[in-house]
């Protein structure tokens, strides 16, 4: 009866997209992650990512592509980046003091891209066209991965990984400068072949290949109002597509696949209140469906499951106005995310009170109610002319209600709230200009998430159940109540710009 309780902890797994900002993520647990596909470079990202009523004309033409036209001039970019995490732990394969293992992940990436507008129709209609590219380099280090092997009578060291994947983003839009309205389109494309956080799910494993695709399409509109006011609308598809070989020693290989299939419709305004100070509102709805997840490898746990559907739903507000050199901004929003997942039978089951469920009927299903709050928080100084600093601030707290039906045993589990926690991030940039280039370092450290707290086992699978909670973008596993052991994320960017 536990094991087949335990069948409803698997792990429901999305992944980021090439450039972050409108999706609604979804997460049950406080677990680590790395930012990959992050093709935009930005000028609000060292203010905490401000957002919602303060342009950033750098990264929202690749968020909404109607806005890449408030750009008023060509431009050429690169914009290299590092994102990491690591973990030193001192035990053996039994939990005794041995020699320090270091495990972790860091994602390097070198996004280069150039924007360029053109009249056409006798001038009456600027088009502008963008192109981006970032080859990144994945490397990964599982300490979770040493076991026993009775052949060599040594322990397997860690799985690692070295992995190159290739976003690209195009962008085209054309604007219609006397009717103050915007039009583009976006189409955003990888190739996989790793993605930070699958390894850890295959416990034992001596390699993992990963292959496969996402694409990203967005729709987006913009509309000039009286007095500087304006609307922002956009349509986003979302399709993903992966394939995991894990390949082991002491059992058969595993090959698994993973699909998601999402739609969001975000509307976003601004309105200035005042001279230099304005007000913004976003409202965004997402729907995500996930015809396949991996089956991975755990004992008396690895049933077929379809996860099912998951809908969310932001509201957010925001404030900024500026005094003199002093730029302040402030972004406050609240997500409703309900997400519903279970797990098909392939053959007749029959419960504990004799029933038969038929094959294509679900064992169980998880229900969760998600109540989010993000708060974000920046300033920017002007140093000189051409020379500004800035700091931000932003937390995330996540909320869950969390109910479990096990159609087998007949067991109910519920509780509110489940979960809760908070993820705070400090930021820092500086934005130089000089000539036609203009140079922008940003670093940013989270916290808040971090590593299950647990001994390593001798049997890869013995801490499975916490070790497969690892892993990058949505998570939707059932609350156990592990201890965490935090683990700061630090990334560094430096944009180099040249305006022409």
């Amino acid at each position: 009866m536990f094991y087949r309780s335990m069948a409803s902890i698997t792990v429901l797994l999305t992944f980021p997209m090439l450039v972050a900002g409108q999706t609604i993520s979804v997460k049950t647990l406080p677990l680590i992650t790395t930012q990959q596909f992050d093709l935009a470079p930005s000028y609000n990202a060292g203010m905490g990512g401000i957002s919602i009523a303060l342009d950033d004309d750098l990264a929202d033409g690749f968020l909404n592509p109607a806005r890449i036209t408030a750009l008023d001039r060509n431009l050429v970019y690169l914009a290299p980046y590092r994102d990491s995490w690591s973990q030193r732990h001192a035990t053996d394969g039994w939990g005794s003091p041995t020699e320090s293992t270091i495990q972790g992940s860091m994602v390097q990436a070198i996004p280069v891209g150039a924007i360029k507008h053109t009249r056409i129709a006798g001038g009456r209609i600027r088009l502008t066209t963008g192109l981006a590219l970032s080859p990144e380099n994945l490397r990964h280090r599982s300490h979770y991965r040493q076991f026993w092997d009775p052949e060599t009578g040594q322990w397997n060291g860690p799985l690692q990984m070295s992995v190159l994947n290739w976003p690209l983003s195009g962008i085209a839009a054309i604007q219609f400068p006397g009717r103050g309205l915007s039009v583009g389109v976006g189409v955003d494309a990888v190739t996989l072949h790793g993605v930070d956080g699958i390894a850890l799910l295959y416990p034992g494993a001596r390699e993992l290949r990963q292959n496969g695709k996402l694409a990203q399409y967005r729709l987006g509109v913009s509309i000039e109002g009286p007095a500087e006011s304006r609307l922002d609308f956009l349509l986003f598809h979302k399709r993903y597509h992966m394939e995991q070989d894990a390949v082991y020693d002491w059992r058969a290989d595993i090959h698994n696949k993973d699909e998601e299939q999402s739609w969001l419709v975000q509307f976003k305004g601004r309105l200035p209140i005042e001279d230099q100070a304005q007000v913004g509102l976003e409202l965004t709805g997402q729907w995500k469906w996930h015809p396949k997840i991996p089956d991975y490898p755990a004992p008396e746990v690895s049933i077929p499951r379809d996860p099912g559907i998951t809908k969310a739903g932001r509201i957010g507000i925001g404030f900024s106005t500026r005094e003199g050199k002093l730029l302040v901004a402030i972004d406050a929003a609240l997500e409703i995310i309900d997400s519903k997942t279970w797990g098909d039978t392939t053959a007749p089951v029959t419960t504990d009170d004799d029933r038969i469920i038929e094959a294509g009927d679900p064992l169980f299903k998880n229900d969760y109610f998600f109540t989010n709050a993000l708060l974000r928080l920046g300033m920017e100084y002007q140093i000189k002319k051409r020379l500004r600093v800035q700091a931000g601030w932003s937390t995330m707290q996540y909320s869950l209600d969390y109910y479990h039906e096990d159609f087998v045993t007949g067991e109910t589990i519920s509780a509110t709230p489940q979960n809760w926690w908070k993820e705070p991030v400090l930021t820092g940039g500086i934005v130089a200009e000089m000539g036609p280039m203009e140079w922008i370092f940003q670093t940013s450290k989270r916290t808040g998430t971090g590593m299950p707290a647990q001994q390593q086992q001798w049997w890869p699978w013995w801490g499975f159940m916490d070790v497969a909670l690892l892993a990058g973008g949505d998570i939707l596993a059932p609350p156990t109540g592990i201890d965490i052991q935090n683990v700061p994320v630090v990334m560094h960017r430096l944009t180099m710009i040249y305006w022409f």
